[in-house]
């Protein structure tokens, strides 16, 4: 395998806005408490302690790109490792044995490798390491005790590996300068990254990070949360979420030509909660 380069999101950018006014809960009303009037469940009941240590959950799911199978993480064996299942169903093979565990799993556009997080000790200082999809040695590619990657992802060709990454100091403090970048997918032509970060302002927005030009600019400009979707296969629009005072729905962009974007009227929303009262 060869060693990939990792395009580093850094925060020393330069920056333009797409959008001129913020929102947010600014003027939103706290809500009393005594107001608050929840129906009785009398079928209620504690959760035995012992029911808990037969819990287990799965995550981290992602398609190959053949679509034939599927990655994922899951602590069915005690710990939270990779696995990977026929998508037609079937029993999943564990394609990492570890006491340390696994998350993000991601595969290469030729469908060879599958890079995922690791940390160890439940330290929380994560390293980009790779396992062949069919099963195999593990290689830990970026082997950093000191700084923490995560959230990686392949670029179309399979040269290039986007991650996410912050340092750490001697006390195990991560140290972002108040702001760090929470998650990053990657165009389909390469060129572009699509980006969630609290950058601005501390409130999570999305971005868009022009590899080339090493140039953000911002979709965003909110004090709810926002997070990044995905891009379209062609890479001509791509999605995010806004949760609203609890209320969420998602939108899309469209490109309008010469790499720039439009978020104002060509934002649509493609979904709506469902409220009941």
């Amino acid at each position: 395998m060869k060693i990939l380069r990792c395009f580093v999101v850094v925060s020393l950018l330069s920056l333009t806005s797409l959008s001129a006014q913020s929102s947010g809960p600014d003027e939103r009303r706290i809500t009393d408490p005594l107001s608050v009037d929840s129906a009785v469940n009398p079928d209620a009941h504690p959760i035995p302690i012992d029911d808990l240590y037969f819990t287990r959950s799965v995550g981290s799911a992602a398609w190959s790109p053949d679509g034939k199978a599927i990655s994922f993480t899951t602590n069915m064996a005690g710990r939270s490792n990779l696995w990977k299942v026929d998508a037609n169903g079937g029993w999943p093979i564990q394609l990492v044995q570890s006491d340390e565990r696994q998350f993000s799993g991601a595969w290469s556009p030729d469908g060879k490798w599958i890079v995922f997080e690791q940390d160890f000790g439940g330290n929380e200082l994560w390293d980009i390491l790779a396992v062949p999809s069919r099963g195999g040695a593990v290689m830990n590619l970026t082997n950093t005790p000191d700084i923490r990657e995560e959230s990686p992802q392949w670029s179309p060709d399979g040269k290039t590996i986007a991650i996410v990454y912050s340092y750490v100091d001697s006390k195990k403090i991560g140290i972002t300068g108040g702001s760090s970048i929470r998650r990053l997918l990657i165009s389909p032509d390469g060129k572009t990254l699509l980006v969630t970060s609290n950058q601005k302002g501390g409130y999570e927005n999305i971005a868009l990070l022009d590899i080339p030009m090493r140039k953000l600019t911002w979709v965003s400009d909110t004090k709810w949360e926002a997070h990044s979707g995905d891009f379209s296969p062609s890479g001509k629009s791509f999605t995010y979420s806004i949760n609203a005072d609890g209320y969420g729905g998602f939108m899309t962009l469209m490109a309008i030509g010469n790499g720039s974007w439009s978020p104002g009227a060509t934002t649509a929303r493609l979904c709506t909660p469902i409220v009941t009262r």
